[in-house]
């Protein structure tokens, strides 16, 4: 089988010649490998899962919309300062009828990696969102250039599935967390319909990638929403109908999900049976998360997909290749016959020991198709 047809077949609990391998491959774990921070992500990408035998999903391109692109009645300002190893970027909007203010951060931890952080965001009032709601242009993904290179680059050795924002995270880019999860009880009706606007204007920016022109599958942003930090009973009520609106837009446009969440998701897992992902990542564990995978098995719909449960943090950085290897094939034992791809559970860290990547893809190809 080819690695698109592999893919498919497990994410849909058809018959495969051997298990899916296919550890998220990030931007930093391409740059660190190459040793280049400027390397191209797109073929760096494919040429690292190549090299390591693993089945390709290729997460490293934008669709995302820009809420900062300037137009009529919304003039934009970015200065940026240098803080060591971080920069702040503060972004001002004027509008006729006042001034929003953003503020990111972005620090280096590495050569390769940088992390970003939300410090200051655009609606803190009920007048800020009516300024947003009045003057804000059109969602546009200007660029999809990467999209149909990356579609060229994968061809027959994988799928595409690049990031889009869940409605949750796309509100937490408008406004802070700790309003967000305060807003269904303090002012609801100021909550929902933040949400409503949050949820129309991703279903236009992503219009474009429905129909059978974009991508495979999306990764679709579940984390913040998790089980520690929002909880069931928070999310049935206040996050689950607009995520599934939109899950279920992009499903009816051809285009399938992968939904994401890194963190706690031990009790959520009746929410996302409601919620109807085509595939759930990733099932970390303890000390990392709360998951398990024998729960996920047990409970998960059989016809969601299953992707991870190899630690990246400790164990892939830490074992021998042998305990990789017995590891790998522990888990393969468990979810055989279940639609189920071995993966990390979450973005493959740099320093991790090639033995050990070798020695996971090797375990899917002794397994086979058992």
């Amino acid at each position: 089988m080819t690695g698109r047809e592999r893919i498919l077949a497990a994410m849909e609990g058809r018959e495969t010649d051997r298990p899916a391998v296919a550890p998220f491959v990030h931007i930093s774990t391409v740059k660190a490998w190459k040793q280049d921070p400027d390397a191209d992500i797109l073929t760096g990408t494919a040429e690292f899962c190549r090299h390591f035998g693993f089945d390709l999903i290729h997460r490293n391109f934008n669709v995302r919309h820009d809420d900062f692109r300037p137009g009529e009645n919304w003039a934009v300002s970015v200065r940026e300062e240098s803080r060591g190893k971080e920069k702040r970027i503060t972004r001002e909007i004027v509008t006729p009828g006042g001034l929003l203010r953003d503020v990111v951060s972005l620090t280096r931890l590495t050569p390769y990696m940088t992390v970003y952080a939300q410090i200051e965001c655009p609606i803190k009032e009920e007048a800020d969102l009516d300024l947003v709601a009045q003057y804000i242009p059109e969602p546009v993904i200007a660029d999809l250039s990467g999209l149909r290179r990356a579609k060229e680059i994968v061809g027959q050795e994988g799928i595409t599935a690049p990031w889009v924002w869940g409605v949750f995270n796309y509100m937490a880019q408008l406004r802070s967390l700790e309003d967000l999860l305060a807003d269904p009880y303090e002012d609801p009706e100021f909550y929902h319909r933040l949400a409503g606007f949050a949820l129309d204007r991703l279903k236009k920016a992503l219009t474009p990638l429905l129909g059978g022109t974009g991508p495979d599958f999306v990764s679709y942003t579940g984390n913040l929403a998790s089980g520690s930090m929002a909880g069931p009973d928070y999310f049935r009520r206040y996050v689950l109908p607009y995520e599934q609106e939109l899950i279920q837009f992009l499903q009816a446009g051809g285009v399938r999900v992968i939904y994401h969440n890194c963190g706690d998701g031990a009790n959520m897992i009746g929410c996302y049976n409601e919620l109807g992902p085509d595939c759930y990542e990733s099932m970390a564990e303890p000390p990392f998360a709360d998951n398990s995978l024998d729960a996920c098995l047990r409970e998960f719909r059989p016809d969601i997909a299953l992707m991870g449960n190899m630690d990246q943090i400790q164990f892939l950085k830490q074992a021998t290749p042998e305990q990789v290897k017995k590891k790998a094939l522990e888990i393969l034992e468990k979810t055989a016959g279940r639609r189920f791809i071995l993966a990390t559970s979450d973005l493959l860290e740099e320093g991790t020991p090639e033995e050990n990547l070798l020695a996971m893809s090797a375990a899917v190809r002794e397994f086979g198709g058992r």
